[in-house]
């Protein structure tokens, strides 16, 4: 399990660095995407939609209201997958 969430936290990462221009530095977990970056809404929905097709799962609107940090798109990732 180990590697998988190693394998997610890169990847959300890699989301985040594509669809937010203010993530220039180096993306931590505690990181909050619309605080440390400037993400507003259109940008969550783009990283939603990548890891959604990355990992062919599907975040419901209801979810994603509570996506702000990346250790938060990690866990619910996580989540997702084990189901």
């Amino acid at each position: 399990m180990k590697n998988r969430l190693s394998e997610i936290e890169e990847k959300v990462k890699e989301a985040i660095a594509h669809h937010c221009s203010g993530a220039t530095e180096p993306i931590k977990m505690e990181n909050n995407i619309f605080r440390d970056f400037g993400a507003d809404s259109l940008h969550l929905e783009s990283i939603i939609l990548e890891l959604e097709q990355h990992f062919k799962i599907l975040i419901p609107s209801s979810e994603s209201e509570k996506l702000c940090s990346v250790d938060s798109f990690v866990k619910l990732v996580a989540t997702k997958l084990i189901k």
